[in-house]
C-alpha cells in the first residue's frame, strides 16, 4: 500500500491489496462500526454493494461523518480485507506529531462488517492535510499503518492535477464557506463582509485585493498565493 502514497510521511503501510477501477460515490449513511456492506447512494437512492460486491467503491461518507471523509475497501492478495480511511483538513496552523496523531486516530472507525470472523483488523488510515505540513520528525509518532500527505508533498503526489480543485490547498474566495475564507489570516476578520460583497458580484485577485482594502486589512503575500 505504501507505494501509492509516494512522498507522504508513512509508517507501516506494508499490506498488498488488488488493484481495480473505481466508482466515486458519496452516501447517505455516516461510517460506523455498525455499517453495513450495503449503503446508499445520496443523490439516487441506489444500494451499493461495497464489501465484497462485484464493484470497487470509493465513497465520501455521509455528511457530518465524524473522523472520515473517504473511505474503501479494498481486497488483499492473500485473501481478506482491508479498510482504507482518509480525512481531508484544512489547517491553518503548524500540525506537529501529536496533532496529526490526533487526527489520524479519529479516522479509525472500523465497521464490523469487513471482519467479521478475523481478530487481526488490517487497515491503513491516512491525513491528506491541504495548507500545512507536519514535520518529518515526528514520522515515527504517527499511528501503525497511517500516512500524512502535506502541503509540501502535495505537488509531487498529485503531479498534473495538483492545480485541480480536489487537490488544491487554495481558497476559492466566491465559493468558499466562512471557515475556509478565516484561514485566509490577514484578512480573517473581514470575513462576513467577503461572504456578503460576493453576492453581489463575484471577485478576481485585482477586485479582491481592493475590497480587503478598502475594508482596512492588507492581504499577505502568502495569503494571494492561496487564493484562486
Amino acid at each position: 500500500v505504501k507505494s501509492l502514497f509516494t512522498h507522504a510521511d508513512i509508517k507501516g503501510c506494508e499490506q498488498t491489496v488488488v488493484l481495480e477501477p473505481m466508482e466515486v460515490r458519496e452516501i447517505v449513511e455516516k461510517l460506523s462500526v455498525d455499517t453495513g456492506k450495503v449503503v446508499t447512494e445520496r443523490d439516487t437512492n441506489k444500494k451499493l454493494t461495497w464489501v465484497e460486491g462485484d464493484i470497487c467503491y470509493c465513497l465520501v461518507n455521509g455528511e457530518s461523518g465524524q473522523g472520515v471523509d473517504i473511505f474503501s475497501c479494498l481486497k488483499l492478495v492473500d485473501g481478506g480485507n482491508l479498510l482504507f480511511n482518509d480525512q481531508r483538513k484544512r489547517i491553518a496552523t503548524p500540525l506537529g506529531g501529536k496533532g496529526a496523531s490526533n487526527l489520524i486516530i479519529k479516522a479509525a472507525v472500523i465497521p464490523n462488517c469487513i471482519f467479521p470472523k478475523r481478530k487481526v483488523k488490517q487497515h491503513v488510515l491516512g491525513l491528506f492535510s491541504q495548507l500545512t505540513s507536519v514535520d518529518a520528525v515526528w514520522k515515527d509518532h504517527l499511528p501503525d499503518n497511517s500516512f500524512v500527505l502535506s502541503d509540501r508533498g502535495r505537488d509531487a503526489f498529485y503531479g498534473c492535477l495538483s492545480s485541480h480543485p480536489a487537490c488544491s490547498s487554495g481558497i476559492d474566495v466566491n465559493w468558499a464557506n466562512i471557515s475556509t475564507i478565516k484561514l485566509l489570516k490577514s484578512v480573517q476578520s473581514i470575513a462576513q463582509d467577503i461572504l456578503n460583497q460576493r453576492e453581489l458580484s463575484k471577485f478576481d485577485l485585482r477586485s479582491f485585493k481592493a475590497f480587503c482594502r478598502e475594508k482596512g486589512c492588507e492581504i499577505s503575500k502568502a495569503d494571494e498565493e492561496r487564493v484562486v
